[in-house]
């Protein structure tokens, strides 16, 4: 006479079994859920990401001394900057360059607002005629663009150069503004956004 297994046993064994299937089930759709359904990518600055690019400053790695203020080295000429992949939908943009080291608490070397969807670059030197767009002052006090001046043996600065694609035509922000004060205004209107980040010390 065969011994079975008794069927308290086997009952006890299915139970199992059947926990393990749904779990590894649970498992794989969530496995799924996270390939097939990533969030998209954002940019630096708030919705899509946009490409920033220039023909003399590269990402990571040091500013040419000509675009530092005279008093810093340089000729205080604003750089070449070109940006792409602005979505549907875009009527303006903002440029800015800020100074992102804790001690220049955000300064601002150049603020551009309101500058029109069909201009996707600015050539050097640009500062003072920007096509439709509207230069603030920025926080030496001078309108346009004012270049690095950090102080001497204290370290590199960064500099973040970035761009953002509005959905409104004009942003209302006061021409002497602090980076808040850029940062408030264009809350919940960013499209899309792209940045390079560049390094001066003297």
């Amino acid at each position: 006479m065969s011994v079975g297994i008794p069927v308290t046993t086997r009952r006890r064994h299915a139970a199992l079994a059947a926990a393990a299937a749904l779990t590894a089930a649970a498992l794989a759709v969530a496995g799924c859920g996270e390939r097939g359904e990533r969030s998209p990518a954002k940019g630096p600055g708030g919705g899509a990401p946009m490409q920033v690019t220039s023909e003399a400053l590269e990402d990571g790695a040091r500013m040419p001394g000509r675009f530092a203020t005279e008093r810093g080295g340089g000729r205080n000429v604003s750089p070449p900057l070109a940006w792409s992949d602005a979505p549907e939908g875009t009527r303006s943009f903002v440029v800015t360059v800020i100074d992102r080291h804790p001690a220049a608490n955000d300064w601002i070397h150049w603020a551009v607002v309101d500058v029109p969807p069909d201009v996707t670059s600015l050539p050097e030197g640009s500062s003072g005629s920007v096509p439709g767009g509207r230069e603030l002052v920025n926080t030496f006090g001078t309108r346009g663009w004012g270049g690095p001046q950090p102080p001497p043996g204290r370290g590199p600065h960064r500099y973040e150069v970035s761009v953002r694609a509005l959905s409104v035509p004009e942003l209302d922000v006061p021409e002497r503004p602090s980076a808040e004060d850029l940062e408030g205004e264009m809350e919940g209107v960013v499209l899309a956004s792209g940045a390079l980040t560049v390094a001066y010390e003297r």
